[in-house]
C-alpha cells in the first residue's frame, strides 16, 4: 500500500492527466489541476516545482507503464515450434500490448499521441524520452531477429525502426484519438494482425540472405 504522501502525489498526477488531456499543456493551469484534485495549489507545489515539472513526471510515468506493459521473457518464444511462428508471436505480443497501452486509457493516449513540436526545449526533451524508449525496444527487437536469421543483417536498422515507430504512433493516433472508437477484442485483434503484417513486410522478415 502506498504511503499517504505517495497516494497524494499519484492523485495529483491522475488529475493532471485529465487536465492535460482535455486542455493541452499550454492551456492547462495548476489551478485546473488543484480543482480536479480538490486540494490547495500549495499542496501541489509540495510535490512538484511547477506545471512543467508535473508534466515531465507524467511522461516519465508513461515510459515505465509502457515498458511494464510490453515486457516479455524471450524464453517464452523458443521451443519445438518453427522459428517463424515464434518470431511472429513475439512481434504480435509487442504490438498487441502497445495497442492496448493506448486503447485502455483515453487521457494517456491523448497526451502521448498529440505531442508534437512547439513546446519549450525542456518539454520537448522529455517528450522524446517516451519515443526514444519505444525506439530502443524496436531496435533491440530487430537485432534479436537478425541474430535468429529472421531479418536480413543488411537492413538499415535506424531507418526501419523509425518507419515502424512512426507507423505505430500514427495508427494509434488515428484510431484511439481521432476516431475515439472503443474496440472490442475482435477489433483489436484485427488491428494488431494488420500491424504485424505491415511490420513483417517493412522488415522483409523470413527472407533468405542474398549472397
Amino acid at each position: 500500500m502506498l504511503k499517504k504522501g505517495e497516494q497524494t502525489k499519484e492523485h495529483i498526477l491522475i488529475c493532471a492527466e485529465k487536465a492535460f488531456s482535455r486542455k493541452g499543456y499550454y492551456e492547462s493551469q495548476v489551478s485546473d489541476i488543484s480543482k480536479l484534485a480538490q486540494i490547495a495549489k500549495g499542496t501541489i507545489y509540495q510535490y512538484f516545482r511547477n506545471k512543467e515539472s508535473l508534466y515531465i513526471s507524467l511522461i516519465e510515468k508513461y515510459v515505465v507503464e509502457w515498458e511494464n506493459k510490453v515486457a516479455l521473457n524471450l524464453n517464452d518464444f523458443m521451443g519445438q515450434g518453427t522459428g517463424q511462428d515464434y518470431a511472429r508471436a513475439y512481434l504480435r505480443h509487442r504490438i498487441a500490448k502497445t495497442m492496448a497501452f493506448f486503447a485502455e486509457n483515453q487521457d494517456r493516449a491523448n497526451i502521448i499521441l498529440r505531442m508534437s513540436s512547439g513546446l519549450n526545449d525542456v518539454i520537448e526533451h522529455v517528450v522524446r524520452i517516451f519515443e526514444d524508449s519505444v525506439m530502443k525496444a524496436i531496435v533491440d527487437d530487430i537485432k534479436i531477429g537478425q541474430q535468429f536469421g529472421h531479418i536480413s543483417s543488411s537492413l538499415n536498422i535506424d531507418f526501419a525502426g523509425n518507419v515502424i515507430l512512426g507507423g505505430v504512433l500514427r495508427i494509434s493516433y488515428f484510431y484511439f484519438v481521432l476516431k475515439k472508437q472503443n474496440y472490442n477484442i475482435h477489433d483489436m485483434d484485427s488491428l494488431t494482425d494488420e500491424m504485424v503484417k505491415v511490420i513483417e513486410n517493412t522488415l522483409n522478415m523470413y527472407q533468405p540472405e542474398k549472397n
